[in-house]
């Protein structure tokens, strides 16, 4: 286990470490379709050398793992801070193939609990710390506790003005000089596309492009 993520349980876990405790049997998924492994990722954490990345929006965590393993193989002192309500968002929903992950019991996803499996399988819980709330909620309790992060990714609502609201509400979070990363930047999401520009443009930073990644840095 890392300092950094010892330190960020204190804070956002008091009552112990989530991973205590849980059973995974049965609930591992790995299925990966989300371009989850970009240079994008790599590169930010061989760079920056981050201490802290917030993830917004998680799904089963195959980017999650993706930056863990970063930060694994560089023998960083860091922590991925996952925050997602694990009860999808509507393109999730709508979509046969995609929908089947959610896990469905009771009407309700039990996502959370294949993301819990997933990062146990892996064996990368030590870098992981879930955070389940809605994006703006976590973003505040994350602004009440001083949390600062060298990365952010951003991946939850694809939704016009819900994707420019998280920019806003986690941008304060990122320190100057980290990167924000968001995806699905593509013209399958027009909306998303546009919150991206308007809001970098708002802000006098560049645009950069790789694939269905987006980059934003902070001067």
């Amino acid at each position: 286990m890392t300092n950094a993520r010892d330190e960020l349980l204190a804070r956002l876990h008091p009552e112990g470490d989530p991973f205590a405790g849980f059973d995974p049997a049965g609930w591992a998924d790995t299925t990966d379709e989300w371009d989850s492994h970009h240079v994008f990722f790599d590169q930010a954490v061989a760079e920056l050398r981050p201490r802290v990345i917030v993830e917004v929006g998680s799904f089963l965590g195959a980017s999650a793992r993706h930056f863990a393993a970063a930060l694994q193989r560089e023998q960083l002192d860091g922590v991925v801070v996952c925050c997602d309500t694990w009860l999808a968002e509507t393109v999730l929903w709508s979509h046969p193939r995609w929908r089947a992950h959610l896990r469905h019991t009771h009407g309700r996803p039990e996502a959370y609990k294949v993301w819990m499996a997933n990062a146990l399988a892996a064996g990368l819980e030590d870098y992981l710390c879930p955070l389940p709330m809605d994006s703006r909620g976590a973003a505040r309790h994350l602004a009440a506790l001083g949390v600062t992060a060298d990365v952010l990714y951003i991946d939850g609502s694809h939704e016009a003005g819900d994707v420019y609201q998280d920019l806003a509400l986690y941008w304060p979070l990122l320190r100057r000089g980290g990167w924000l990363l968001a995806d699905d930047y593509h013209a399958g999401f027009p909306g998303l596309m546009a919150d991206v520009e308007r809001f970098a443009a708002e802000r006098g930073a560049a645009v950069d492009v790789l694939g269905i990644k987006a980059r934003l840095r902070k001067g």
